[in-house]
């Protein structure tokens, strides 16, 4: 396996400086190379009440661990249901983690049922005191999503108006970054309801969004290329995988134009990637 960050930056190195022409001006040096995992649905439990979830997680981690990521996404279902003792537990977990972690909330992580008043007072209380932000890293610039439909506890995909006018806001600042979106769950689909995609595709139509990683379906991994944009669909790191899918996480190696994704099962150690940019026709 390239199982080492510096193997893994080294092929990507390699990659780039062989797609650069020879001759004429010199060129300037190669691009950085960013390297980062997508983990998801981890639906922890309080402490002890299911040790077979608790020991998967623990198992990504010890193994994103050797690969040395610059960060870490979490795209939704941190917890079963929320509770301070699960989410507790959750922190506790990650914290094992060497990385920057950044989350995303998801309709598991939705505590309406308890407190209509703030259906993410737990998740703001032990994860993030905001559903929805940006950050940028480098040449990227990337955006979580909150995507729940408080009080629906199901599929449906739904950012609203204030948080859809922020959006323009945030990206009309990214200047020429690159940008990476994420939600819990995905904007396109049909075994869950969508609202809102129209007027999301419109806003990353007109700032050209190289990616939108996802997750909730526990299935397969997808990647779909629609509206110029690859819409990134990654299955459970530990709960339940549905659809013949395998526990894992998702592994991704950027560089310059050139961007690259893989799905890992949890305890193999081969990576499979797949080139998403430039795109092969």
């Amino acid at each position: 396996m390239w199982g080492s960050r510096c193997a893994l930056c080294l092929l990507c190195l390699m990659m780039v400086c062989c797609d650069r022409p020879s001759g004429g001006r010199k060129s300037r040096s190669a691009p950085s190379c960013l390297l980062w995992v997508q983990i998801s649905d981890t639906h922890i439990v309080q402490k002890g009440e299911d040790v077979e979830r608790e020991n998967w997680l623990k198992e990504a981690i010890t193994e994103i661990n050797r690969l040395r990521p610059d960060f870490v996404v979490v795209t939704g279902d941190l917890v079963e249901l929320p509770s301070d003792e699960a989410y507790q537990n959750y922190v506790t977990i990650m914290s094992e983690l060497d990385a920057p972690l950044y989350s995303v909330i998801g309709n598991h992580d939705d505590n309406s049922a308890a407190n209509p008043a703030d259906y993410a007072d737990l998740y703001r209380k032990y994860v993030d005191r905001s559903t929805y932000y940006s950050f940028d890293w480098r040449e990227y610039h990337l955006v979580v999503l909150d995507s729940v439909a408080p009080g629906k506890h199901s599929g449906t995909f739904h950012v609203p108006e204030d948080q859809l006018d922020w959006l323009k806001k945030d990206l009309s600042k990214a200047g020429d970054k690159k940008i990476l979106m994420f939600s819990h769950h995905p904007p396109t689909g049909e075994r869950f309801d969508v609202h809102d995609y129209d007027d999301l595709r419109d806003i990353m139509k007109d700032y050209n969004v190289k990616a939108l990683y996802s997750a909730h379906l526990h299935g397969k991994p997808l990647e779909e290329f629609i509206d110029n944009t690859y819409f990134i669909n990654t299955g459970a790191t530990s709960s339940f995988p549905l659809d013949g899918s395998e526990l894992g996480y998702r592994v991704n190696l950027m560089s310059g134009d050139w961007m690259w994704s893989a799905c890992v099962k949890l305890g193999e150690s081969a990576i499979q990637w797949k080139q998403l940019y430039p795109r092969e026709e």
